[in-house]
């Protein structure tokens, strides 16, 4: 099944038009893949979450916001094409009294707990 392009070289590369001109004269396209089979391919979204998305949450990253608008298109369209789309999220625990989010954080900050 030939698919046009889902998204085309502004929401690839917003502002970097030297960066989509590069990929372009290096394969000959900006997208990886001029084909999507709906049968064999999924859309895999990865911690986009308000842990991570919401202003002023202890382990924000304002980009992310940036790119929900591009990631809720491009669900749309593969949806529309019958392609799956997949959610990953981090999900936290409460054990006696102590969040495994405090673990994480203080693993990955590298303070010991």
């Amino acid at each position: 099944m030939f698919v046009a392009p889902i998204l085309d070289e502004q929401q690839i590369c917003p502002g970097r038009q030297h960066i989509c001109d590069r990929v372009v004269e290096r394969r000959g396209e900006i997208q990886w893949f001029s084909e999507l089979n709906p049968r064999t391919s999924a859309l895999v979204v990865v911690d986009m979450q308000n842990t991570f998305c919401l202003p002023d949450v202890p382990s924000e990253v304002p980009t992310a916001r940036e790119i929900v608008p591009t990631i809720n298109d491009l669900a749309a369209r593969v949806r529309d094409l019958g392609v799956p789309v997949i959610w990953v999220l981090h999900i936290n625990t409460e054990a006696d009294g102590v969040s495994d989010w405090e673990v994480f954080s203080h693993m990955s900050s590298g303070v010991p707990t």
